[in-house]
């Protein structure tokens, strides 16, 4: 504003040589509004310097975040090559003290199968060391990494179908998008259509997880059973399961919680088809794997829930005061506990 006044103001003064204020003609007013237009004038000038420089640095500004946005993206990239270098790190390690092992033992066993030649002590000796040959032949193929990874796949990939089959039976969401087991994290990844693996954790409402959990466990056991013997394996042959319909219909299970007779809600049909969905892949597992698995399960849903599946046999029903604990166990061990 100021610098708009002063030009005016020297051509009012220089027009009529008098003072805008008391009215008389003086020069050195007139020369002061002139030395002020000059300095108003190089205020002027500089405040356009101002505004080119701001210009100047707000383009730097931005090419710097752009340089910024591309080291980060950068820094992502070596990040992640870093982590996969680090696991194929851990895998050669492993594989190359494996390979070490092997033959500091064949070494070991060499010398020895040369003493045994050289002493010459008969048949006997002989058939040993061609035992021994055999044995060497045997943990030579056990302790090859790349035979384990790749037995190690086939199971992951037989898990995969089965856990498929139990999925289809339980009436997960997609049943068809391929399940398989991470070993490494110990959950479960569904693949969907585009390729992308996603986590147990992240597919959704709690009938899946109890489906595919489900599944998983099954799928495990079915192959437990087919690969070790029932009498050195330390996986059981039997699963407690505790109330799987609760994933349905939770409010309902909390009712029935609360009846002391033996009266239930009415299920209608969608509840009855969703919980003997569940029945039947437990029962499916035991005909898979010749009655060799067994499975207990406690409920509260009746008996339209399960009737007419094979396999299911219903040992007790606990209402009122018939409980799990009996009456008497309690004025027993009150004092006790």
């Amino acid at each position: 504003m100021l610098c708009c006044l002063l030009p005016w103001f020297s051509q009012r003064l220089e027009a009529s040589h008098s003072c805008p204020v008391c009215g008389s003609e003086t020069e050195g007013a007139a020369n002061e509004v002139k030395r002020l237009v000059g300095l108003a004038k190089n205020v002027a000038a500089h405040v356009g310097s101002v505004e080119s420089i701001n210009q100047v640095l707000d383009k730097e500004s931005t090419t710097l975040d752009e340089d910024l946005r591309k080291l980060e993206d950068d820094a992502n990239s070596v990040r992640q090559e870093l982590e996969r270098l680090e696991l194929q790190s851990d895998t050669i390690r492993a594989q190359r003290q494996t390979i070490t092992d092997i033959h500091n033992f064949g070494g070991r066993l060499e010398q020895e199968l040369k003493k045994f030649a050289e002493a010459d002590q008969g048949n006997l000796l002989v058939t040993k060391v061609v035992n021994l040959e055999r044995r060497v032949a045997e943990l030579r193929h056990q302790l090859d990494q790349n035979a384990i990874y790749r037995r190690q796949d086939v199971a992951l990939d037989k898990l995969s179908d089965t856990c498929r089959h139990y999925a289809e039976i339980l009436g997960v969401e997609h049943p068809e998008q391929p399940v398989r087991i991470d070993i490494r994290n110990l959950t479960l990844t569904v693949k969907g259509p585009q390729g992308r693996q996603d986590y147990l954790w992240e597919i959704g409402s709690a009938a899946n997880w109890m489906g595919y959990h489900i599944a998983c466990l099954l799928a495990l056991h079915e192959h437990f059973l087919e690969v070790a013997d029932s009498s050195t394996s330390p996986v059981p042959q039997f699963i407690f399961i505790d109330q799987p319909s609760q994933a349905f219909f939770p409010e309902r299970m909390s009712v029935e919680r609360n009846l002391t007779n033996e009266t239930e809600p009415e299920p209608d049909s969608d509840d009855i088809k969703r919980v003997q969905r569940i029945f039947r892949a437990l029962s499916e597992a035991v005909s898979r794997t010749n009655k060799r698995l067994q499975i207990i399960v406690i409920e509260h849903v009746g008996e339209a829930y399960w009737s007419g599946i094979p396999n299911v046999h219903v040992v007790e029903r606990w209402r009122g005061s018939d409980a799990l604990i009996p009456p008497h166990w309690l004025s027993r061990y009150t004092k006790v506990f």
